[in-house]
C-alpha cells in the first residue's frame, strides 16, 4: 500500500450505534455520486446480518458498499488490515470518478485511517509470549527470517540478538496487519484528510432508538441467525461474536439465561457500547457534530452541504 504524499480529502460520517449513519451516508452518496466504505468492525463478517444492522438489500442496491461481508466469523481483522482495504476501496472508487464516503462507528478503524496507528494500540500478550518462547528455544533466526519476509527494511536494522525489537516488530504486524516501516510513515499522520461529520442525539432519544432496534432484531430473527452461526461451528469465544446482540443469544442458547432476559440484556449492553463510542468520538478533533433529532431531511441536507463546502477532491 503506497503512502499518499497529498492525502485525499474524504467525507467520514461517524457516530454511535443507532444514530442513523447508514441512512445519512446513503443520502450523501446518492446526492454526490458516491460509494460507501464501511467502517464497522462487525459488518465485515458474513452470516452476521441482523445483529450488526447491515444495510438492507434495497439500500445495498441503491448505493454500492465496500468492506461488508468480506470475511468469515472466525477470521481475524485488524485496524491495519482495515486501513489497507479501505485505501484500496477509496482509490478504486475515485478511479471511477465517484466520491468515497467512509461511514461507520468503529472508532479505532476510523482513527487508524485518519490519524494513523499508534504502537500503544497494537498488542497481543499471548502472541508475544509465544514469540518469546520461540526465541528462547533457539528460534531467533527463524523469527528474523519472518521479519525479513514482511519488512526487509526494518529487518536490516534489527540484530539477531535483539529479542525485544524482533518480537515487537512481529507482534505489531500480527495485530495491525502493518509493518514497522509502514507504521513509521503514518503514526500521528493518517492516510486521508477527513471531512468528519458526527451524528448525535440526546442520550434518552438515542437509548430509545436502541431499544426499538433491539426489539426489531429479535422479531427479524436474531436468535435464528445465532443458531445458524452455532451450527457452522462458530463459538462464542470468537472476537466477531463477542459483541452486543450475539453474546447474549449465545448465553440463552447455552441455557445460561431465559428468553425474557435476552432483550433487556442486549438493550443494556448496546447502550453501554454506544456510551463508549460517544466517549471515543468526542476525543476526535475536527468533527462537525449534527443533531439528528431535528429530522432526517434537515440532517441529510446539512451533511451534504457541509461536505460540498469542504470538499476539494483530488486523488
Amino acid at each position: 500500500m503506497r503512502h499518499l504524499n497529498e492525502k485525499p480529502k474524504i467525507p467520514v460520517i461517524l457516530g454511535p450505534t443507532a444514530a442513523g449513519k447508514t441512512a445519512v451516508g446513503i443520502a450523501a452518496a446518492e446526492a454526490m455520486n458516491g460509494e460507501i466504505v464501511s467502517a464497522d468492525s462487525r459488518q465485515i463478517y458474513r452470516g452476521m446480518t441482523i445483529g450488526t444492522a447491515k444495510p438492507s438489500k434495497g439500500a445495498l442496491g441503491r448505493v454500492r458498499h465496500h468492506l461488508i461481508d468480506i470475511l468469515e466469523p472466525d477470521e481475524l481483522f485488524s485496524a491495519g488490515e482495515f486501513v489497507r482495504r479501505a485505501m484500496a476501496a477509496i482509490e478504486d472508487i475515485a478511479s471511477r470518478g465517484k466520491l468515497p464516503i467512509v461511514v461507520g462507528g468503529a472508532g479505532l478503524y476510523i482513527r487508524a485511517l485518519t490519524r494513523g496507528i499508534f504502537n500503544g494500540e497494537s498488542s497481543d500478550a499471548d502472541f508475544r509470549t509465544e514469540l518469546q518462547c520461540q526465541y528462547e528455544q533457539g528460534g531467533s533466526e527463524d523469527l528474523l527470517a519472518q521479519l525479513r519476509r514482511i519488512d526487509p527494511e526494518y529487518a536490516g536494522k534489527v540484530h539477531l540478538n535483539d529479542k525485544k525489537k524482533l518480537v515487537r516488530a512481529l507482534e505489531i504486524y500480527h495485530t495491525t496487519g502493518m509493518t514497522i516501516t509502514e507504521l513509521n510513515r503514518v503514526q500521528g499522520d493518517g492516510w486521508i484528510e477527513p471531512i468528519s461529520i458526527g451524528l448525535e442525539l440526546p442520550r434518552e432519544t438515542l437509548y430509545e432508538r436502541i431499544n426499538q432496534r433491539v426489539k426489531a432484531m429479535i422479531e427479524a430473527g436474531l436468535i435464528e441467525e445465532v443458531e445458524s452461526l452455532r451450527s457452522k461451528g462458530y463459538g462464542r469465544d470468537l472476537n466477531s461474536i463477542n459483541s452486543p446482540g450475539y453474546v447474549e443469544v449465545y448465553d440463552y442458547l447455552d441455557g445460561n439465561i431465559g428468553y425474557d432476559e435476552i432483550i433487556e440484556l442486549i438493550k443494556r449492553n448496546t447502550r453501554r457500547y454506544a456510551k463508549r463510542q460517544i466517549t471515543w468520538f468526542r476525543k476526535e478533533e475536527g468533527v462537525r457534530w449534527v443533531d439528528v433529532s431535528k429530522g432526517y431531511d434537515d440532517v441529510a441536507g446539512e451533511v451534504i452541504g457541509y461536505i460540498k463546502e469542504n470538499l476539494i477532491f483530488d486523488m
